[in-house]
């Protein structure tokens, strides 16, 4: 950026061609886009425009691509690096740092302007539920009226974290009593963050400024900071403790339940068995009387007509008594 503004300053050219691009794009909306430079960082830059006519992209002036049809022309220090998806969107892939400045895309009948700020964060780790400082830096000069901004970059859009303006102090209303900076300290140029008992969720890139108007000059060194909040907290802990044991309860509880369900429905079928067994017997005893045919107990209770009427056949000779052989025993003499 600092390299394309003393090109400006040396060609007096250069420079009305930029005075008329910003007087015509002051109507124009101008996407700003924030990436962070890493080893394999890359960067959109979104038109979602489709058309199938001429694309064209500058970067500070100088050709970054443009594809006619079937064939694309890069620029020199983009080769390889970029390339074209199907809603016109430009891609450039890994980043660098000289890729930051003002971008222009034409997209069949469609202009589309963006400005690109690379950042360099500095890291900081630290232990979930410790404190951690994130520092910035600026030669303010012992202003009388400091102003500090932190924000922090979620996905596509920035949260305001901590704004101090006009000697008041505002916080974003989730992190309010977590996060402070000293007031004392913006007069010897420390613009510096704290957050108290880190949690997971405040993992993150960070944005620190020290002026209200925004650009490059306006934020502080570091420029970007990125928290790293390393492990789980103790409340997390105990969290996730209390869910397993929840889980664990109910689980039990199912198993109980099933248990206790199969056993009735086991007894419940062995008692329809028995139901069934006596209501086939009475059944049949019923269907036995209806037809005549005695039932199974009346046969082995009352015997049948034949056996009433057997009577085994007896010699007569056998049970008579000859009564000379009674007679021969006479009395004895007294």
């Amino acid at each position: 950026m600092h390299r394309f503004f003393r090109k400006i300053k040396a060609n007096p050219v250069l420079f009305l061609l930029c005075i008329l691009l910003c007087m015509f794009c002051t109507c124009q909306k101008i996407e700003k886009v924030t990436a962070v430079l890493q080893q394999t960082s890359e960067v959109t830059l979104r038109c979602d425009h489709h058309s199938t006519g001429v694309m064209k992209c500058t970067h500070n002036d100088e050709l970054v691509l443009q594809c006619e049809v079937d064939h694309c022309d890069v620029g020199h220090g983009f080769k390889n690096r970029v390339q074209i998806a199907k809603n016109c969107d430009l891609i450039i892939s890994p980043l660098q740092y000289n890729d930051q400045g003002f971008y222009v895309c034409t997209c069949g009948d469609r202009m589309f302007y963006y400005s690109l700020v690379i950042l360099v964060p500095r890291v900081v780790n630290v232990p979930a539920g410790e404190s951690a400082v994130l520092p910035c830096y600026a030669d303010t000069e012992a202003s009388r009226n400091p102003y500090n901004l932190w924000e922090k970059v979620d996905k596509e859009r920035r949260i305001q974290v901590l704004q101090f303006k006009n000697g008041n102090f505002s916080y974003e209303p989730k992190l309010k009593g977590r996060v402070w900076a000293s007031e004392d300290g913006y007069s010897t140029g420390d613009y510096s963050m704290h957050i108290t008992k880190a949690l997971p969720s405040d993992h993150g890139l960070y944005l620190c400024r020290y002026s209200e108007e925004e650009s490059d000059l306006s934020r502080g060194d570091p420029n970007s900071v990125l928290l790293n909040v390393q492990g789980e907290t103790q409340s997390s802990s105990t969290t996730n403790i209390v869910r397993i044991c929840i889980v664990a309860l109910v689980v039990v509880i199912l198993v109980v339940v099933i248990v206790v369900g199969w056993k009735c429905l086991s007894k419940r079928g062995h008692s329809n068995e028995v139901r069934m067994g006596a209501l086939a017997g009475q059944c049949d005893g019923v269907q036995r009387e209806e037809t005549g045919i005695p039932s199974d107990t009346t046969q082995a209770e009352q015997p049948t007509e034949a056996t009433a009427l057997f009577v085994p056949e007896v010699d007569e000779s056998q049970l008579s008594v000859p009564l000379t052989e009674t007679s021969s025993h006479s009395p004895l003499p007294f």
